[in-house]
């Protein structure tokens, strides 16, 4: 440091600590000490364009997280039914290679497993989960819970009902016989179908549908349909879990998809998209197709 008359010359490169500092042209705030009053807020502007942005990305996530929730309802029933399949397995080794049989006057496809029947279905005398024939096999009462069913309308047959598990203990269907009409006769159709058949009944166990979900096909016109076919959709529905008509044609102008998970008669279990089979003969849906098939023709 160098005194001058009285004056002090600091060297280049260090601050007169009595000369006011340089304020910021805007702010007016000292660069070396920012106070708290000092920092710049967001303007409205500003505030507006993250919330758009913020609202852009959500709306290109949203369909993306809803379609992997649906995709992980899908897997789920394939667990499911990889699981059912071993019971299925299990009976047939203790019951001389014969699948179950199919009981009662009403949902005769729906008691082979699963929990206890709801309220809806008290008049229809379904058996408790300890009387069903895979019981003694799995006890597990969720392996019957499709975590997408939205359940059906068949009213004023039976009060509607939100899951199909709900109301008579499982949301998958026997396929002991189909429901729908077919274009040629079903062998044994009069002794039940495939309920209490050798395994030898089944010609090609790789593509006969064993269990599947209602949706795969509709329900025909009949007393318990008030005489209307009956659709139900669940995996990747966006409109009503039921739709209704007189006619079968007026499917081909739903909207939703027929998706099910099935397992077949030689264990292994898909997922498919049956509107097609559907949509090309809406009369007669169970024909058969290159990847499966519903009922043994008669020969």
């Amino acid at each position: 440091m160098i005194v001058i008359s009285s004056k002090v010359v600091y060297p280049p490169g260090v601050l007169d600590p009595m000369r006011p500092a340089a304020r910021h042209p805007i702010t007016g705030c000292n660069p070396a000490v920012v106070p708290l009053g000092c920092l710049r807020a967001f303007t409205l502007i500003e505030l507006l364009v993250v919330i758009a942005i913020n609202s852009i990305l959500a709306a290109m996530l949203l369909p993306v997280l809803v379609r992997v929730k649906e995709q992980a309802h899908i897997t789920q029933c394939l667990n499911n039914l990889h699981q059912i399949s071993i019971a299925f397995r299990l009976y047939i080794n203790d019951n001389t290679s014969r699948y179950p049989p199919a009981s009662g006057d009403h949902w005769q496809s729906y008691r082979f497993g699963g929990g206890d029947p709801g309220p809806q279905a008290q008049s229809f005398h379904l058996e408790l989960a300890i009387n069903r024939p895979l019981w003694p096999y799995t006890h597990s009462r969720e392996l019957y819970r499709c975590p997408a069913d939205r359940g059906s309308d068949m009213s004023p047959w039976m009060p509607p009902f939100n899951s199909t598990y709900e109301a008579v203990g499982t949301s998958y269907k026997y396929n002991e016989t189909p429901w729908c009409p077919m274009l040629v006769p079903d062998k044994d159709h009069q002794s039940g179908g495939l309920a209490g058949k050798r395994e030898d009944w089944i010609r090609y166990p790789a593509r006969f549908v064993l269990v599947h979900e209602g949706p795969a096909t509709p329900y025909p016109p009949g007393v318990a349909s008030s005489w209307r076919w009956v659709w139900s959709f669940w995996h990747y529905a966006r409109g009503p879990g039921t739709v209704t008509s007189y006619s079968p044609y007026n499917y081909l102008q739903l909207r939703d998809h027929s998706i099910s998970p099935v397992l077949f008669a030689d264990g292994h279990a898909s997922s498919y998209d049956f509107t097609h089979a559907i949509r090309s003969s809406p009369s007669y849906p169970a024909e058969p197709q290159p990847d499966w098939y519903w009922y043994e023709p008669a020969k």
